[in-house]
């Protein structure tokens, strides 16, 4: 009996996701996240329909941390991919039935300023340094992201 072959299409979410750090010491901000999950991450979010990646960029990181201004150094050669579990689907932030993610990552400065946290996303932030991040991030993608972002900074980004 022949077997039969279902393609089944992904109905992509694309995001962006900010690495941000501050120098003297080098220190990293993560965020714990409270909404789909629980755990530590780096300031991400979805792309709206015709915004930019920087645009995005931008507003993911003034409406999760409240941050005005950030030094922009480049996008990372990390992009995070991954399948959307059955609770992820069911979320109300699901209305257009997406079954799958792509975030490209980028490593930006930020600037000095106090961190406000959109309480219905995250509930603590915190400065931390590589090794600390390293250990506190949850997923692989943000853990690669930031081991990119290192190689950036040591060479002289």
């Amino acid at each position: 009996m022949p077997v039969l072959s279902v393609a089944v299409r992904k109905k992509v979410k694309h995001g962006v996701e900010a690495v941000l750090f501050r120098r003297k010491p080098l220190r990293f901000l993560v965020l714990h996240s409270r909404k789909q999950w629980k755990g530590w991450e780096f300031v991400k979010g979805g792309r709206n329909k015709k915004e930019t990646e920087l645009a995005s960029l931008r507003r993911e990181v003034r409406e999760e941390t409240g941050l005005r201004s950030f030094r922009l150094l480049c996008r990372l050669p990390v992009v995070s991919e991954f399948e959307w579990d059955e609770k992820t689907k069911r979320a109300a932030f699901n209305r257009e039935r997406y079954t799958y993610s792509s975030i490209v990552s980028y490593l930006a400065e930020a600037s000095a300023g106090r961190v406000r946290l959109d309480p219905l996303e995250h509930d603590a932030y915190k400065w931390v340094s590589a090794e600390q991040a390293l250990k506190m991030l949850r997923w692989p993608g943000p853990k690669r992201a930031l081991r990119a972002a290192l190689s950036v900074l040591r060479a002289g980004g």
